[in-house]
């Protein structure tokens, strides 16, 4: 084994920062985090437990996020304050949604949650001319929209295993009338903090491979800079129906992992009945 084999934990390093390097367009030129890609592309195509695929995911996401959110900063798409609100939503909403888990049908909740990401992707695709909740960004409401927006994405990603960013960028465009390129940046920003401490307890639980995660990072990282450079050249126009594209594909994943679950989890009730029977 060579001495780069050892370093990757016996993963295939060309692989690695392919998957990071696709991961960080997506998160650079979408605003999300980029684990709805490496999850399963490390899980499939490298042999990953699902556990550490999401520590090494998050571990890695920490990074890939900042570094896009520095490259949308400097070309002054971020805005601070809203992230500022985003940030404490987020947490305080992603508690809530995690604990909530043991009480509400998550899967059945999922599938809902995806019509409602195909519809906003359709909105988005098909204009957002109107923005009743733009002025809001000016006004003393601006702090309540962002910890409102933030809880809410913050509690769907903890109850249903989802990317925040795929609520919180929507919700600015649509609702409070940011531009796609500014909302993306921000969402950016408030991503980082969710995913420290995601990444934090999974390192603790020994479910981040860090030769594995360096690999991504050689990728990811530019990356993530070639999609938010990519973003921010694009017309504002142009780049809110290709985001509007993304949540439709996403909604549709989101319906077909729900439905083979419950497929799943019926095939396992009739096996017991058998057993029963038996």
């Amino acid at each position: 084994m060579t001495l780069l084999s050892r370093l990757s934990g016996g993963h295939s390093w060309a692989r690695l920062v392919s998957i990071g390097l696709a991961a960080g367009l997506l998160a650079g030129l979408m605003g999300v985090g980029g684990g709805v890609l490496m999850v399963p592309a490390m899980v499939y195509l490298l042999g990953y437990s699902q556990h550490e695929a999401h520590g090494t995911s998050l571990a890695i996401m920490v990074l890939l996020a900042s570094v896009a959110a520095a490259s949308y900063g400097v070309l002054g798409s971020v805005n601070w304050m809203m992230a500022g609100m985003l940030i404490p939503g987020g947490m305080l909403g992603a508690f809530a949604g995690a604990r909530a888990t043991r009480r509400l049908p998550a899967r059945r909740l999922k599938a809902i949650f995806s019509v409602f990401v195909l519809l906003t992707g359709v909105r988005m695709i098909f204009g957002v001319e109107s923005a009743p909740g733009a002025a809001l960004l000016d006004g003393a409401g601006a702090a309540a929209a962002g910890l409102g927006t933030g809880l809410v994405s913050g509690f769907l990603a903890g109850l249903l295993g989802i990317g925040g960013g795929i609520v919180m960028v929507p919700v600015m465009v649509l609702l409070l009338g940011m531009t796609q390129q500014t909302a993306q940046g921000t969402s950016l920003l408030a991503i980082v903090p969710t995913a420290v401490s995601g990444a934090r307890t999974h390192y603790r639980l020994g479910q981040v491979d860090l030769g594995g995660a360096a690999g991504l990072a050689l990728g990811g990282v530019p990356g993530s800079i070639a999609g938010s450079r990519i973003a921010n050249a694009l017309n504002a126009a142009t780049l809110t129906s290709v985001f509007g594209a993304f949540l439709l594909l996403m909604s549709v994943l989101m319906l077909l992992q729900t439905q083979a679950a419950m497929r799943r989890e019926r095939a396992q009730a009739v096996e017991g009945e058998d057993e029963v029977l038996v």
